[in-house]
């Protein structure tokens, strides 16, 4: 269980404050719009080299196939980054390789968990995943923490990945485990139900169209295992999150419709529970969350969270630098927060030693 930090700002979330605001973020020439800066990861993804992880299926407690992909898992010495990615990413996304890259070369091992249908192979059980899916990173955290008693394990969670990370440390409170460090939330949906007519209204809906191509074809897999749960005709007229969800993620997942999932998950209600050191980066121009959604005051007076938010950025964007070598900020103030975090500090030490240390 996580100590309480007293009832000021500590010193790691000023320092931190401080060098934020010594280095805002500037778009790249010609990406200033949110959308190019949404989609500029996603077009020169090709051009990233890949990292060779290594693939592990994982038999969870339902009974259900999850793959995790790692680097140098085994090495004792390192702390460990787990990644959770967006919706429909995985080992393709552009982000998982470049995040991973960085903090595996400052000293982590790095671990990527794939939600159940996003990895290699479709998983067997009657679900998919939900942005407030999180008993698949508690089962893997607990995994890796079984596996290398005392070795701290950090955490990014990008986008629906932000989601389920932030529900489920603001669930767990106090409660966290030791074994977790400190935790970044990227690019979160903050509010559901104000994001999805949001993301709807962007592009004519290219983004939802985008994401339902692929999120179709696996409800109506999951349709034909589970015929009493799904129904394949209404899966093929769904055209909008709404109907996606009310039709798939709510008999799947145990929710009464769209709304109830959506007013559920919704992390941005929740993060002032969250008892971890833990980054939330987001851009008030996110075409896919509507700045209004963004929880400033909870973030602002909470000793546990910082606020690393930009007036352009964005989905999960921030690329600055110029078009021809560009530079991705956020990805430094990623490194920086950790490093911050986890400066000389032996991964075995307890998190009572540990602020007694950053203070």
């Amino acid at each position: 269980m996580h100590t309480l930090y007293p009832d000021t700002t500590p010193h790691w979330k000023l320092a931190l404050q401080q060098a934020f605001e010594q280095e805002p973020f500037l778009p790249a020439p010609g990406l200033g719009n949110p959308h190019t800066q949404s989609v500029w990861g996603h077009l020169t993804r090709s051009a990233l080299p890949k990292l060779p992880f290594v693939r592990e299926r994982l038999t969870t407690p339902d009974d259900d196939v999850l793959e995790l992909f790692s680097l140098d898992l085994e090495d004792d010495d390192r702390p460990i980054m787990l990644l959770l990615h967006g919706l429909e990413g995985g080992l393709n996304s552009y982000y998982v390789h470049r995040q991973g890259r960085l903090f595996h070369q400052a000293g982590w091992s790095v671990a990527l968990m794939c939600f159940r249908s996003c990895g290699l192979e479709m998983n067997r059980g009657p679900r998919l995943y939900h942005m407030g899916d999180t008993a698949d990173p508690i089962f893997v955290a607990e995994t890796l923490a079984e596996r290398w008693p005392g070795r701290r394990i950090d955490i990014i969670g990008v986008s629906l990945g932000g989601s389920v990370l932030g529900n489920w440390l603001a669930d767990a409170g106090e409660a966290v485990p030791e074994e977790i460090g400190a935790a970044a939330i990227i690019s979160p949906p903050f509010d559901p139900t104000a994001c999805a007519p949001f993301l709807a209204s962007q592009l004519h809906g290219a983004y939802v169209y985008h994401f339902l191509r692929s999120l179709t074809p696996k409800a109506l897999i999951k349709a034909t295992q589970y015929p009493d749960l799904l129904d394949a005709e209404v899966i093929r007229r769904c055209r909008s999150f709404r109907t996606f969800d009310n039709a798939v993620t709510a008999p799947l997942h145990g929710f009464i419709d769209a709304e109830d999932y959506w007013r559920r998950v919704a992390c941005g209600r929740k993060l002032h529970k969250i008892r971890v050191p833990t980054l939330v980066a987001a851009a008030e121009d996110d075409p896919f969350s509507p700045a209004a959604s963004i929880p400033y005051a909870d973030m602002a007076i909470s000793p546990w969270l910082l606020p690393l938010i930009t007036s352009q950025g964005g989905h999960v964007g921030f690329v600055g630098g110029t078009l021809r070598r560009p530079e991705y900020w956020l990805d430094a103030q990623l490194l920086r927060f950790f490093r911050t975090l986890n400066k000389d500090i032996p991964v075995a030490m307890t998190w009572p030693e540990k602020l007694a240390t950053t203070r």
